[in-house]
């Protein structure tokens, strides 16, 4: 196996990794977007007893905490991209430490937060139009389980990361 500097290796998990992953999420949850706005006053059924899809308007965050604040959409607006510098300079801080787990986590969790902002600057609003049977009361949108998942995976990979730290010193 071929061997190289960290700053080169750190380079192609960026251009193969983060760019594609964090521009496909982006455009998969402005498309979903798009597409359930169409039809915003009908219900679909996506997966009969389990999803369903109509369009909903969050001002707020998570469960539209906040959304009849007076400057709800500014405040979120600006802690998300907030995060979203905090999580790249981290990056950049440990990238030679980085894998592509890490990588891919990364990725998701910022096509997440870029996706409500774009929405957010945009729109003044989230369009939230996912429905489970589980919790039916709570709509959510591709970025929002863009972020889900990415952060999941984010600690999984530092977890496995720290396992196998653990087993090579013991």
């Amino acid at each position: 196996m071929a061997t190289c500097d960290a700053s080169l290796c750190c380079r192609m998990r960026f251009l193969h990794i983060v760019i594609p992953v964090l521009l496909m999420g982006l455009l998969t949850d402005q498309a979903s977007k798009s597409w359930a706005s169409l039809r915003a006053a009908e219900p679909r059924i996506l997966v009969p007893g389990y999803l369903a899809a109509y369009s909903v308007r969050n001002a707020g965050s998570l469960l539209g905490f906040g959304g009849d604040q007076a400057r709800t959409n500014t405040v979120f607006a600006l802690l998300s991209m907030a995060c979203a510098t905090l999580l790249v300079r981290i990056a950049y801080a440990v990238r030679g430490q980085l894998r592509e787990a890490d990588c891919l986590a990364g990725a998701l969790v910022l096509a997440g937060i870029f996706g409500n902002t774009v929405d957010r600057l945009a729109l003044g609003y989230v369009r939230d139009f996912l429905v489970t049977w589980a919790i039916p009361t709570l709509a959510f949108n591709v970025a929002d389980l863009l972020l889900v998942v990415g952060v999941a995976s984010l600690f999984m990979a530092r977890y496995r990361a720290g396992a196998r730290v653990g087993q090579a010193l013991a």
